[in-house]
């Protein structure tokens, strides 16, 4: 565990932290930019996705840095409250702890 100004973070296996996702609430089919620490130079096996109630959805990737990760929502993806987690083992096992996302209705 680590302090970051008044709030504390978790650092999980694999170092993958998710700090903040950018905009939220974001609606289906919108990109979105996952900012954190430890993503990796390249994207590798690293898989960005939605979950929810047991279910994951994939997300696009149209970018990715060790800091910043540029993705597309999937068209068909509920609203409501999701956890964004990045599987990072070619089991999807092993993941970072999960960070809130609201997926708003699509109009």
């Amino acid at each position: 565990m680590r302090l970051i100004g008044n709030a504390e973070q978790i650092v999980v296996l694999g170092g993958i932290v998710i700090e903040r996702i950018t905009p939220d609430p974001a609606a289906p089919g919108q990109t979105v930019e996952i900012h954190g620490i430890h993503f990796g130079r390249v994207q590798a096996h690293r898989i960005p996705s939605l979950n929810r109630n047991g279910r994951r959805v994939f997300l696009q990737v149209l970018a990715w840095s060790e800091t910043l990760i540029r993705a597309r929502l999937p068209n068909h993806v509920g609203s409501g409250q999701h956890r964004v987690l990045i599987y990072y083992d070619d089991t999807l096992r092993s993941s970072s702890d999960g960070y809130p996302i609201t997926i708003q209705p699509q109009p």
